[in-house]
């Protein structure tokens, strides 16, 4: 199995100007989100909670591509890949957001 992470979080408001430019984003404001948690902690959490749901045992995922980035709302949105030496994988996709948990 491949798992594919993208993690997005809200931009803090301290990265957005102030008045008219309210809702534009600082040039000083990081591209990507840099704090903690750091993206292999919240990859091992979402691998763990999806063993024996999505696949017996997290040590049949094989690749991992785990990404952090801003979006709202917040979110992770999962994709399963099962992997095959004779053909393309064929993916899962879910999406969970704190609305939904």
């Amino acid at each position: 199995m491949a798992l594919e992470l993208t993690f997005h979080r809200a931009r803090p408001k301290g990265h957005y100007g102030s008045g008219s430019r309210r809702d534009a984003v600082r040039p000083s404001s990081p591209a990507f989100p840099v704090t903690k948690p750091d993206s292999l902690k919240l990859g091992r959490a979402v691998e763990d909670s999806l063993t024996g749901v999505v696949f017996r045992d997290d040590s049949q995922v094989v690749e991992h591509r785990i990404a952090k980035r801003w979006g709202t709302p917040p979110r992770v949105e999962v994709a399963v890949f099962e992997l095959s030496e004779d053909e393309d994988p064929g993916a899962v996709r879910l999406s969970l957001d704190e609305e939904a948990a």
